[in-house]
């Protein structure tokens, strides 16, 4: 398995400041019929955001939103720390009572990490849909299931190697997945075409081929 930390602007920010955090999963050996556009593969991909919803219900809204972050790319980074600041209080609170908050690299090189994931089975498609991301799902209709439980040990987060072999060699993509995991909704309808496109854009610049793994590449 794979995984990758992500944040949602397109510009390289400071960990010090507080956007959307991305974490994608990508499953290797995953036998079963595909998901179309995704024959051939043995890779299920999960891609997740550290929210209860996402921030638009449909394609035409998720446009606005990508329009609105285009125009702050790569701008105004001190006022995106200012604006975090607030936003960081708990870290605040932390370092008072003499701890410190360390980078990502920093902490997985010690501790490596633990998931729990889990789920909500649709009971009710009137209040949860299933193709409109942005509505919550009520909890007291439909309690989160546990499914599975990743641990990482300590080991090297980040290193040039790992960037060529992941970041420039592998697309993360909800679509790379079993025909039972297709994805719904018009936003997803949407991002499998972006995301091919992405894709090759990515391989032409970096120069570096991209391709679903058999396994997972030897890393220093």
């Amino acid at each position: 398995m794979v995984l990758r930390f992500s944040t949602v602007p397109g510009d390289l920010l400071d960990e010090t400041v507080s956007t959307p955090r991305g974490l994608a999963l990508k499953l290797l050996g995953v036998p079963g019929e595909r998901a179309d556009g995704a024959e051939g593969a043995t890779t299920q991909d999960f891609v997740l955001v550290n929210g209860p919803v996402f921030g638009a219900p449909d394609a035409k809204h998720f446009l606005k939103m990508l329009t609105l972050l285009a125009t702050t790319t790569d701008k105004v980074e001190p006022l995106k720390k200012a604006v975090s600041a607030v936003a960081r209080g708990s870290e605040k609170v932390i370092e008072a009572f003499g701890g410190k908050s360390g980078a990502v690299i920093a902490h997985f090189a010690q501790h490596g990490g633990e998931w729990e994931l889990r789920v909500q089975l649709c009971t009710d498609l009137a209040s949860m849909p299933v193709k409109d991301a942005s509505v919550e799902w009520p909890q007291a209709q439909s309690p989160y299931v546990s499914v599975a439980r990743i641990r990482v040990p300590a080991q090297l987060a980040w290193s040039t190697q790992r960037a060529l072999a992941i970041d420039d060699g592998m697309a993360f993509n909800p679509w790379h997945a079993l025909a039972a995991h297709r994805p719904l909704g018009s936003i997803m309808r949407a991002r499998k075409v972006a995301y091919a496109a992405m894709a090759k854009l990515r391989a032409q610049q970096n120069r570096q081929p991209i391709s679903e793994p058999v396994a997972l590449p030897a890393l220093a």
